[in-house]
């Protein structure tokens, strides 16, 4: 089991209340699955994926990534996981402003994401995603030069290059048009039958049966999963 959670909770304290954003959640994940969560803003969809990456720390619950807790784990260790480990796509603009796209997407690697990848390999790479996702001609622009379509295609390219166990995206397709918002969920698809898993919130119906699960989160609870067998879905 990849990610696994027991009774999550977070809660946080408004005007002297406590309020619960995750409600006892419990969710298991495997590599190479493909796992959508919908939900209405405000359900808890982005604060649930914050802390399976380990960015937050549970007010109850356990998260577990291959069998170990991650609220038991140090600094060092948390940040192994989220550096090497696991891809996070956030919904907004993470790109530096002062480097080029193409210095952006090479970062990571630099930073000590790379592994056994070489750098001929990434930027070899690179150029190949850039090119799937229609980005050659932009791999010299600087952010502000960039549309909103090309800077979330952007960091997904980022997120698929330096091959993660699993891969967290916020609403990766919020601000792409229909066409390419279609490629990016192939993309996705394609990846998790490599061996990759890839959690994404998702608002759009269309993208929902790419997923091999869909949950719905309402009011900090995750409720059952629907299961997609050949473009059909049926009751988990």
């Amino acid at each position: 089991m990849l990610i696994k959670t027991k009774n999550l909770v977070k809660s946080y304290e408004r005007e002297g209340v406590s309020h619960r954003v995750v409600d006892q959640v419990n969710f298991t994940m495997d590599s190479g699955e493909f796992v959508i969560v919908k939900g209405t803003s405000g359900s808890g969809k982005t604060t649930l994926l914050n802390l399976l990456s380990g960015i937050l720390t549970p007010s109850g619950g356990s998260v577990f990534f291959e069998g170990n807790d991650l609220k038991k784990m140090d600094d060092r260790q948390l940040s192994e996981i989220r550096n090497h480990r696991i891809s996070y796509i956030p919904q907004n603009d993470t790109l530096l402003s002062t480097l080029t796209l193409w210095d952006n997407l090479r970062l990571p690697f630099f930073l000590g994401k790379g592994g056994d990848l070489t750098v001929e390999e990434l930027d070899e790479r690179l150029e190949r995603l850039l090119e799937e996702f229609g980005l050659s001609d932009r791999k010299g622009a600087y952010p502000k030069e960039l549309s909103g379509g090309e800077i979330r295609r952007g960091l997904i390219i980022r997120s698929l290059a330096l091959d993660p166990d699993l891969i967290i995206a916020d609403e990766p397709t919020g601000s792409l048009d229909p066409v390419t918002t279609l490629t990016v969920m192939e993309k996705f698809r394609r990846i998790s039958q490599k061996g990759i898993a890839v959690l994404a919130v998702s608002h759009q119906p269309e993208t929902f049966p790419f997923g091999d699960r869909l949950y719905e989160m309402k009011e900090g609870r995750l409720l059952p999963a629907k299961v997609f067998t050949e473009n059909r879905i049926r009751k988990d």
